[in-house]
Parts: structure tokens; C-alpha cells; sequence
């Protein structure tokens, strides 16, 4: 039986699950405070305190941070600060989560049933959207895969926005969450339902996605410590799921050829080719040589939160919904930027806006440019420790207990880790709500099931 902390868990699971996939992107940002409104609520004194506590330190360091950078610079804007504090939001729960009240087969099981059910659901969607792409494209390749947006865009026709993207990055994590659990119980009952969702991500040809999350599944498989659970080596699981990964790149070849392509000239592109054509090399080679010019004290500790590259101060220039032709912001506030932000970024992205074959490989932000900028190295060096530590403490926890469920669910953390990390290398994933909230949550999920 869940214990009331647990159901708390799986309702707010379900909740943020169906925001999430809902069409409008707004509401997908109130998923983590809605997630930590279940927590809030909770009537137990011990948790209460905790939270309370935990809140606590959170609203002392943001209003440091603040104060801080108001006062170290004249060209601190306010209003992108707070909104950064809304765009980051993903990362929350990770503060207030009491890992070791969720350790629970029953909840894990009961999260699987409902998370297969969506993934089955919302790939046979994607499937038919992209059936419906073949219609009009001919092909299942180039930019057929902007006709998958699953239930964030439901119309068949292509909304050409973030919204494939979106679907692609949540239908990744639902895919890594299910197969771990699969793994874990050592046997694919009802597997079959996996397949419609599994296609719907090939079809839905964010191929830097898949390429991330085969090489983060690839990492992730290395970094486990070679150890036996009863009478199975860990060397012969993961030789075998090498085997499926490279089993999965045949569909990929054949259906995607093109955009394979693609994806490999892209790098090739980026660096035979004069950087001064490209954005994303423009605006960081102003953030390595300019900005600390500039700003001296920007290397060591950025500019603070929404105020160079990042999401929120994309939206407060208003360039970023609206375009250079009809800029647009958020309701009920004006168009603010960082001056240093516009000379650099948003002037780059005028420059080149009107170049339609850019994608985003090309766009002139990226999370982890928007970390260096506005945290510095000490942000940089704080997500690699912190990542260091989880490496560590996971493998750890394998050798302590050599059991196949702490095994696997490492590995599922690994690989959710990793893969967001790595997406901070395309564009601002790590301010997009409605693409990575929900690994968040699975890596809180799996990560109770061995942490204690």
C-alpha cells in the first residue's frame, strides 16, 4: 500500500504528465509548481518542516543572488532575473524531495502502467501524424518529422514550431523510464505496447536527440562498475544492449537517410567553414573574448540569471516570439534586455533571422552558453560536480547491493542525466518546461529506488 507521500508523488505524476502534453505551452510551466503544491499540502509535521525548511534556503540564496548581481553590475536587469526564475523551474523538485520516502515497487509499478499507457497513446498519435506527413511529403525523411507533435499540437498539420522537439525530448524519457523498468523486472510483458512510441520518436527525426541519448545510453552503460547479480556478469547485459542500440540505427538509416546526413554535415559545416557565417559560433566567441572584456567579474560569476543568452532573456527582448518584423513579450511586461545581452546576442539574431535553412544547431543560444554566461565557471564546475556526485554515489550504491534493480535503475538515471546535460549543447533545453520537466521527475522516481 502507498503511503500518503507516495500517492501525493503519483498525483502529481499524473498531473504535470497531462500538462505536459497538453497544447498550450503555458500552462506545461506550471507543471513544477503544481508538482510542489502536492508537497506543500502535505500534512505530516516532519515533511511539512522539511519543506519548509528547504524553501527557506532557496528564497534566502535567490534574493542573495539578486542583491548580489544588482550590486556588482549597472547593467543588471531586474525583470529577466525573475523570469529566469520561472524558466529553470524543472530543476525545483530536486531541492524539495524526500528521496527516501519514495522507495516503493508498488508506486514504481503504478507509475509504469499509467507512463505505457500515454507512451502507447501519444505514439500511435505521432505515428499517424507522421503517416499523415508521408501524405503530403512523399517521405518519411527531411522535414516530415515536424508533423509529429503528438498531442502538443494535435491538427495534423505542422505547427513549425518547438513543438516536435518537445514531444521527441518527453517521449525519450518515457521510452528510457520504460525500458529500465522492463530491465529491472527482467521481463518485457506487454513490451509489444513500446513499439508505437518507439516509431513515433524515429519518425519524429529529432536526430540531435537520438544521437545524444545513444551516446549518454552508451556513457552511462560504461560508467556502471562491472558486477554480477546472482549468476548474470554485468559485461554480458551490456554487450547485448549494445547490440539493440546499433539493431535501432537501421531504421534510422533507412528511414532518415537525409537528415543523417544532415546531422553529420552540420559539425562538418561548423568547423571547415568561416564561423563568422554561423551564429552559434558568432555569440560564443563574443561570450569566450568580448563579454569578459566587458565585464571582468562575468568569468568567474556570469552576468546572473536571464540576463545574456538564456530563455528568459530571449522573451524579454521580445525578438524571440515575435521576430525583429513584430516583437513580442510576455503580457503585462515591457521589453527589457541586458545591454550586453543585445549587443552580443540579440543583434546576431536579428542578423540572421531571415535565414531559413538555419536550424537549431545554428541558433546563437544554447543552455550550456547560457550557464557560462550568467552563472560563470562557478555554475559550470557546480553541474559537473553535481553530476560527478550522482555518478558516484550510484555506482556505489551497485557495488553495495549487486542487486538487477539497483543495477538498472542507475542506469536509467544515468542515461536521464546525461542526456539533459547534453542537450544543453543545441539550444536553451534547459529553460523548455515541456521538454525536460518530465525526466526530471522519472530521475527523482528511479533515483529513490537505490539512494537509500
Amino acid at each position: 500500500m502507498l503511503t500518503r507521500y507516495q500517492q501525493k508523488f503519483y498525483y502529481a505524476y499524473v498531473c504535470c504528465m497531462l500538462l505536459i502534453f497538453s497544447p498550450f505551452n503555458g500552462l506545461a510551466y506550471l507543471s513544477p509548481f503544481v508538482f510542489l503544491l502536492f508537497l506543500i499540502s502535505e500534512k505530516e509535521t516532519n515533511l511539512s518542516l522539511y519543506f519548509i525548511k528547504r524553501l527557506s534556503w532557496f528564497m534566502i540564496v535567490i534574493w542573495s543572488l539578486f542583491f548580489l548581481y544588482k550590486n556588482i553590475y549597472t547593467v543588471f536587469n531586474p525583470p529577466s532575473f525573475w523570469l529566469s526564475c520561472i524558466t529553470y523551474s524543472s530543476f525545483y523538485p530536486l531541492l524539495f524531495i524526500q528521496f527516501d520516502k519514495l522507495k516503493s515497487e508498488l508506486l514504481l509499478d503504478k507509475i509504469a502502467k499509467f507512463s505505457r499507457s500515454v507512451f502507447f497513446i501519444e505514439g500511435c498519435i505521432g505515428v499517424t501524424q507522421a503517416v499523415y506527413g508521408f501524405s503530403q511529403t512523399g517521405s518519411f525523411d527531411t522535414s516530415n518529422g515536424d508533423f509529429v507533435e503528438g498531442t502538443i499540437h494535435l491538427p495534423l498539420n505542422s505547427e513549425l514550431s518547438f513543438s516536435n522537439p518537445m514531444f521527441s525530448a518527453n517521449m525519450i524519457s518515457l521510452a528510457v523510464f520504460l525500458i529500465i523498468y522492463y530491465l529491472r523486472k527482467g521481463s518485457f510483458s506487454k513490451g509489444f505496447l513500446l513499439l508505437p512510441g518507439l516509431f513515433s520518436i524515429i519518425l519524429a527525426s529529432v536526430l540531435h536527440q537520438i544521437a545524444l541519448l545513444i551516446g549518454s545510453f552508451i556513457l552511462a552503460l560504461f560508467l556502471i562498475p562491472n558486477v554480477k547479480f546472482g549468476e548474470i556478469n554485468w559485461n554480458y547485459i551490456k554487450k547485448y544492449i549494445i547490440y539493440g542500440v546499433v539493431i535501432l540505427l537501421v531504421p534510422i538509416s533507412i528511414l532518415l537517410r537525409h537528415n543523417l546526413n544532415g546531422l553529420i554535415e552540420i559539425p562538418k559545416e561548423i568547423i571547415t567553414n568561416d564561423s563568422k557565417n554561423i551564429p552559434k559560433a558568432i555569440v560564443t566567441a563574443h561570450a569566450l573574448f568580448d563579454l569578459p572584456r566587458d565585464e571582468p567579474a562575468s568569468v568567474f560569476f556570469g552576468l546572473g540569471p536571464g540576463q545574456f543568452s538564456s530563455r528568459a532573456a530571449l522573451i524579454m527582448s521580445g525578438y524571440y516570439f515575435g521576430g525583429p518584423s513584430n516583437p513580442k513579450t510576455l503580457p503585462f511586461i515591457d521589453s527589457n534586455v541586458n545591454e550586453l545581452a543585445d549587443k552580443y546576442v540579440i543583434s546576431t539574431l536579428i542578423r540572421f533571422h531571415n535565414v531559413a535553412y538555419f536550424g537549431s544547431s545554428q541558433k546563437p543560444f544554447y543552455s550550456i552558453l547560457s550557464v557560462y554566461t550568467e552563472f560563470g565557471l562557478i555554475g559550470i564546475l557546480f553541474v559537473i560536480i553535481w553530476i560527478v556526485i550522482q555518478i558516484l554515489r550510484g555506482r556505489r550504491c551497485i557495488v553495495q547491493s549487486k542487486s538487477r534493480s539497483t543495477i538498472f535503475s542507475v542506469l536509467g538515471v544515468f542515461i536521464l542525466i546525461l542526456f539533459v546535460f547534453f542537450l544543453g549543447v543545441q539550444v536553451n533545453y534547459y529553460e523548455v518546461v515541456q521538454a525536460i520537466f518530465l525526466s526530471v521527475l522519472i530521475t527523482i522516481l528511479l533515483k529513490s529506488q537505490y539512494k537509500y
